[in-house]
């Protein structure tokens, strides 16, 4: 690593990730969906970072040669020179895949600089088997978490939708940040689920959950849209096509974010008794195993987190719970304005996070200093050198993978994150002889 006090210092990479990897994450999380990306063959390697490394269960990539990314093998003559013709016929190669439920059309840096005319190339395709959406180019100045974003606000203006009346006591939800296709993530959609359930409602369509398209064109039976921070456009998409209720709610990651989660959905939908008791269910369901748990293992702690901002509100609202305190926040994406001091969520966190330190300037093993656990992606991890104990968690996770349920959202989820952070601490010096 360059020190920080070297001139070279302030243009070393930033710890975020590039706009590619949030649409890759999408159509990871889409069964049948194909991504075309215009761009060199790179393109195709960063698919890697998804399949078989941080999701096993990934079915991005084929060993049979029938990958759900493909590129052009975009190189500097081919920008000039028959672009269009070759993009074209590989475009309708892929549009013609059978079984594809949806063909997305994205552009790395090189490409879309030039300024193809996508959608000329689109309407040229002939008899595609499944439609084709162009998404915005926007890899020059976003990163991941808009990548998948700019997805789901795609598929939600774009998609045929059935003609289907929105029913009030129907419910999708929009915006989970479906990162891979394992049983952390499948229990997860399953524990939010349950919760719409308590409150005697159906849960119609998770956006995204893994499933085929089919199951995201659910979305237009719903009567009310649970928006996720990373759906709120999406869902206002969709609101603007089916005249469903969007009720925007935070990411039920923690026992105070779910309560939120469930009261938000009660409020809106005149279920407010079902609410609390579906709240005071998740409570009861949680406080026999943390009653002992915290005065012998979390109390008096200082914690840190690394990864997607959006997860940081419910990550300290839980270390509150559990007695402990936040120290510091690095947060994985350009800055957003509702994390500022005075902003809706900024004003919430203990601390002010770090926006996308320079790995040159800011050294992982300063800012985890004097920690006693650390939650962080594996990218931060191993930069920290094992410099503070830690849990793994969040995009990507390159050592922990989960094959049998164990969900991180909702109050099911709470328990099996708690005691991931449990096991890693182990009793206070002195507890364990006693």
């Amino acid at each position: 690593m360059i020190p920080a006090s070297s001139a070279l210092a302030a243009f070393t990479p930033r710890r975020q990730f590039p706009y590619v990897h949030g649409i890759y994450l999408a159509v990871n999380a889409i069964a049948d969906a194909r991504v075309l990306v215009d761009g060199p063959n790179c393109a195709f390697f960063k698919a890697e970072h998804v399949a078989m490394t941080h999701d096993f269960r990934s079915t991005l990539l084929d060993v049979g040669g029938v990958h759900r990314v493909a590129n052009p093998d975009l190189h500097a003559d081919r920008m000039v020179v028959e672009h269009d013709a070759h993009f074209g016929a590989l475009l309708a190669r892929v549009a013609g895949t059978p079984g594809a439920g949806v063909v997305l059309v994205a552009a790395l840096p090189m490409a879309s600089i030039t300024g193809p005319d996508y959608e000329r190339l689109v309407a040229a395709v002939k008899d595609p088997v499944a439609p084709i959406v162009v998404l915005p180019q926007r890899s020059l100045d976003r990163v991941w978490l808009d990548g998948y974003a700019d997805t789901l606000r795609a598929l939600a203006a774009s998609l045929d939708l059935p003609g289907a009346t929105p029913d009030p006591c129907k419910v999708a939800i929009v915006g989970h940040f479906f990162d891979r296709n394992e049983a952390d993530q499948t229990a997860s959609v399953a524990e939010m689920r349950r919760l719409v359930e308590a409150v005697g409602l159906a849960p119609v369509s998770v956006w995204l959950d893994g499933g085929p398209v089919a199951s995201l064109r659910r979305a237009a039976e719903a009567g009310v849209l649970l928006a996720l921070p990373h759906g709120r456009d999406a869902a206002d998409a969709l609101a603007a096509r089916t005249g469903a209720r969007v009720v925007p709610v935070d990411v039920p990651f923690g026992l105070a974010a779910t309560d939120a989660f469930l009261r938000a959905l009660g409020a809106a939908t005149g279920r407010e008794e079902a609410a609390e008791a579906a709240v005071d269910a998740g409570h009861a369901l949680v406080a026999p195993w943390w009653e002992w748990l915290i005065p012998r293992r979390f109390a008096f702690l200082r914690f840190g987190f690394a990864g997607d901002p959006w997860m940081m509100p419910g990550f300290c609202d839980l270390a509150a719970t559990l007695g402990a305190s936040v120290r510091v926040l690095v947060a994985y994406s350009r800055r957003i304005a509702a994390f500022e001091p005075d902003g809706a969520v900024g004003s919430r966190l203990p601390v002010a996070p770090v926006w996308e330190p320079r790995l040159g300037e800011t050294a992982a093993a300063d800012l985890v200093s004097g920690l006693d656990l650390l939650v962080a992606n594996a990218a931060f991890l191993r930069e920290t050198g094992g410099r503070a104990r830690a849990v793994e968690f969040g995009y990507p996770s390159r050592t922990h993978h989960c094959c049998f349920d164990a969900p991180f959202l909702g109050y099911r989820g709470a328990l099996a994150f708690v005691d991931r952070l449990s096991n890693a601490l182990g009793d206070r010096p002195g507890l364990a002889d006693e």
